[in-house]
């Protein structure tokens, strides 16, 4: 299956180098690590033994554990630090969607490929979705370095040509979207540019005491969106 990433991507891709080497902390030190999945079901709390084979090993009240790094985040000093992995997307923003949805995203849109998608956590907040071409067994297509900070970094990594996607749980603000298209990027609120991927619904809750009896759309976005 041919595949030619720049062209899906419609933009020139700079490779992102995230250091040097899977650096693992002192033989010796015991420290403790906490293993949070990415969607917030599963923490698994112990003494860091090793990282091999994509999978971290722990030792735990329950005894030696096994856990596939896939859509796991490493938490405290004894995570392993990765390095020498390049990234050909980098996409930057919101916690929410980096860490609950971007998995998810990235092994649907290789699936549509007819790819596989490998998710590495680099370290806390980062996984790297590495896409390989015909189900797993091909080339490989392209790697997707996705950063989970706040909403604001995605614009602002977006104006510093440090993401080439950006993340955000908030529609981009006048000032930001003035912003980027003084710096060339263009209108960030066309179809061309802005992807909504998702809509939350809101429940808004007031004490029975509360004097305001009404608030309408505009109002309710000036308090709570805006």
């Amino acid at each position: 299956m041919a595949f030619n990433l720049k062209e899906q991507l419609k933009t020139s891709v700079a490779a992102i180098a995230l250091a040097s080497g899977l650096l693992l902390p002192s033989a010796g030190i015991a420290a403790e690590v906490t293993l949070r999945s990415t969607d917030g079901t599963i923490n698994v709390t112990g003494e860091f033994i090793d990282f091999r084979d994509d999978t971290y090993i722990v030792r735990t009240a329950l005894g030696e554990l096994r856990i596939a790094a896939s859509s796991m985040v490493c938490e405290g000093a004894a995570c392993p630090s990765f390095e020498n992995i390049t990234a050909d997307v980098t996409i930057v923003g919101s916690e929410a969607i980096g860490q609950g949805m971007m998995p998810l995203l990235m092994t649907g849109f290789a699936s549509a490929l007819d790819a596989d998608a490998e998710l590495t956590n680099a370290s806390a907040g980062e996984t790297v979705a590495t896409l390989i071409d015909d189900g797993g067994f091909g080339d490989e297509i392209g790697a997707y370095l996705v950063s989970a900070t706040n909403d604001d970094n995605a614009f602002e990594a977006l104006l510093a040509s440090e993401a080439n996607i950006g993340m955000s749980s908030r529609r981009i603000t006048v000032d930001e979207a003035r912003a980027l298209r003084a710096d060339g990027a263009g209108s960030m609120v066309s179809p061309n540019q802005e992807h909504i991927i998702a809509v939350d619904s809101m429940v808004v809750v007031t004490h029975a005491q509360n004097p305001v009896d009404q608030l309408d759309k505009d109002e309710l976005g000036r308090y709570f969106l805006w």
